[in-house]
């Protein structure tokens, strides 16, 4: 039975995930009823979970006054939820392949359900142990409460080793730091144009093929997809790019990709047919029918009416675009959470960037004069 038919917990929804509201139903031209499930709703809620109790066992610790979840949490209807919840959690983490690693939340779930032995690893998948599962119907509450207790405390105390915190404050540097650079390079993009043509677009392969196409494979697609921008009319007057692969449980291995192109050499309001254009690349010519794409571009009046449009034209004057640019365009991609690296390839660069523009001579006369009628146009 799918994941998607187990009960639902609003209060755990993850909702808070950069980006997610403003690219939830972006439009596939290919798949156009298609839900975009890139990282399991699931396995969000999961990690927002785990992060709420590592912080409540912090603090537990912290005080002194720590007792025993087998006590506590009985009388907690949340983790009484959680309980009830568990077997469709381990469910959703048996999808994931052992080839990659995960955010720290989520490993630290797997390497206590390992330890506990309520997963297990078989031919290079994991696995639930069967004497915790013995139902197929996800529905069904197999794993007892003594057990669930005993994960909660192993989850808590491995969070409190120095390994664990390292480990946090490295990633949330790393992230931040990535954050701040593609920032900058954004902003020496408009320093070297007046203006700005944003597309979004997200490259994916289709849902019967995603188990059969490899990290490797993917990458290779998108290293001849950049090899094939030079002396391409579909890529003229491209200035920059960020692109982030992510590995999602419905959809495997995939891209977000932003191109930045000068917006004084193309035609802006046709940003969404652009858009359009390089993703039929990617689908008909790049993977050879293998791929399929979702046009960002094509839900900005949407985005508009949200007040987070950061696609289309933009001017180096319009603040109020070029914040949401910032913010839930570049943010969304450099997030945290949905990051993985590969065993197998762990040299990979699984997130990139052009390079920074030439500094240029700042030529003399007249300087640029804000506008209060620059901005986007959306068709």
């Amino acid at each position: 039975m799918p994941y998607r038919h187990l009960p639902f917990l609003p209060e755990l929804n993850n909702q808070g995930l950069p980006g997610q509201l403003l690219y939830q139903q972006s439009d596939s031209v290919s798949e156009p009823q298609m839900p975009r499930l890139f990282f399991s709703e699931r396995l969000a809620e999961l990690q927002d979970w785990i992060k709420h109790l590592c912080r409540m066992g912090e603090i537990d610790h912290a005080s002194g006054n720590h007792i025993a979840w087998s006590i506590s949490v009985s009388s907690c209807l949340q983790y009484q939820a959680m309980f009830e919840r568990m077997e469709g959690y381990l469910a959703t983490v048996v999808l994931l392949p052992m080839e990659f690693e995960y955010s720290e939340y989520l490993n630290v779930f797997i390497q206590s359900c390992l330890q506990l032995q309520i997963l297990t690893k078989k031919n290079g998948n994991f696995v639930m142990d069967v004497s915790l599962s013995v139902s197929t119907q996800l529905r069904d509450v197999t794993l007892d409460w003594t057990s669930f207790c005993q994960l909660l405390d192993l989850i808590c105390a491995k969070s409190r080793t120095a390994e664990f915190k390292a480990k946090l404050r490295f990633q949330a540097k790393e992230a931040n730091e990535r954050y701040t650079d593609y920032c900058n390079y954004v902003n020496a993009l408009f320093d070297c144009c007046d203006r700005l043509v944003v597309l979004r677009v997200d490259l994916v392969y289709h849902k019967e093929l995603t188990g059969k196409t490899s990290l490797e494979m993917a990458l290779a697609d998108l290293d001849r997809l950049f090899a094939n921008m030079r002396n391409n009319y579909l890529f003229e007057s491209l200035e920059g790019y960020i692109v982030k692969t992510e590995y999602g449980i419905e959809r495997g291995i995939h891209f977000h990709l932003v191109l930045f192109f000068n917006g004084s050499a193309r035609n802006g309001s046709s940003h969404i047919f652009h858009a359009r254009q390089i993703g039929q690349y990617w689908s008909e010519v790049i993977t050879r029918g293998r791929g399929w794409y979702w046009n960002c571009n094509r839900d900005a009046k949407n985005y508009q009416k949200m007040g987070r449009l950061g696609v289309g034209l933009i001017h180096w004057s319009d603040t109020d675009l070029r914040n949401n640019l910032l913010e839930h365009v570049v943010g969304y991609v450099c997030k945290q959470d949905q990051c993985f690296r590969s065993l197998l390839l762990p040299r990979a660069k699984l997130i990139r960037r052009g390079q920074y523009p030439a500094i240029v001579n700042v030529k003399r006369g007249r300087p640029r004069m804000l506008s209060q009628t620059d901005g986007v146009q959306v068709s």
